[in-house]
């Protein structure tokens, strides 16, 4: 699962450095504010500057995706646990 999250990641860089090679060659600095902030951000800009249909957000596949995407957090950046024990 988190392979594939991985893989979708790469694509749209890939997709990037062919659609918006101007932007992606400052991708740090240009994805790290809004209105394209993130992956999210890369995935607005090439909607914007490939013409295709529109993403449906509130459907498959995107929705699969945002799952990946939760999954890929959790593993990522796992939280600690701390327990106590009352003596």
């Amino acid at each position: 699962m988190l392979f594939a999250y991985l893989t979708y990641e790469a694509y749209i860089n890939f997709l990037g450095d062919r659609f918006a090679s101007d932007v992606w060659k400052k991708e740090r600095t240009f994805f790290n504010k809004k209105p394209y902030h993130g992956l999210e951000g890369k995935l607005k800009l090439l909607s914007e500057r490939i013409p295709f249909v529109g993403i449906r957000k509130d459907q498959r596949p995107y929705q699969t995706i945002k799952d990946l995407k939760r999954l890929r957090d959790f593993l990522s950046h796992g939280k600690t646990e701390k327990y106590e024990k009352l003596i």
